[in-house]
């Protein structure tokens, strides 16, 4: 499609999502950060995403984090559910070799919050999710990497994006 056919097309406007922590798993030697963004939901709801999803994504999580990390993936990483608009999506990310992160996208149809597929294309996140993994990279960062001889676990898991519309 050439440029001027896609200035023609109209975009949706711009619309805040509910992005809230939910808590650390732990498994398999694994200390995982997970967030929830929601669609549909906003500040005023108890919860950002369905449970029977986080269910459903942490059965998966086990299934990839299933053994003792290797030496340079560290155990630490962070989960995101997004409750979309037209599907439900799980982001698994995990950090190794000091400045990189590993992921694996899984996909839903909005009416099956439980029926998760590996995406297999070159899809990475949307806007939504760009900004949990843009604060992970940050906390990462000022937690991990400002002091290599001296980085903080404990710390990089105490930072968490605040809970807000963005």
């Amino acid at each position: 499609m050439s440029a001027e056919a896609m200035q023609l097309m109209p975009f949706a406007a711009y619309a805040a999502r509910l992005v809230r922590f939910i808590g650390i798993w732990e498994m398999n030697g694994w200390k995982l950060k997970v967030y929830g963004i929601s669609a549909t939901r906003d500040l005023s709801d108890k919860d950002t995403v369905s449970a029977i999803m986080i269910e459903s994504g942490r059965q998966i999580a086990e299934t990839v984090f299933t053994r003792d990390p290797a030496t340079n993936s560290y155990g630490l990483g962070y989960v995101i559910f997004h409750e979309g608009r037209l599907a439900n999506w799980l982001l698994l990310d995990w950090w190794a070799d000091e400045i990189q992160i590993r992921h694996q996208l899984y996909r839903s149809d909005s009416a099956d919050p439980t029926g998760f597929e590996r995406v297999t294309s070159d899809l990475v996140a949307c806007i939504w999710e760009l900004s949990v993994v843009g604060f992970e990279r940050e906390a990462w960062i000022q937690t991990m990497l400002k002091s290599p001889t001296r980085p903080n676990v404990q710390q990089y898991l105490d930072s968490r994006l605040p809970d807000a519309m963005i």
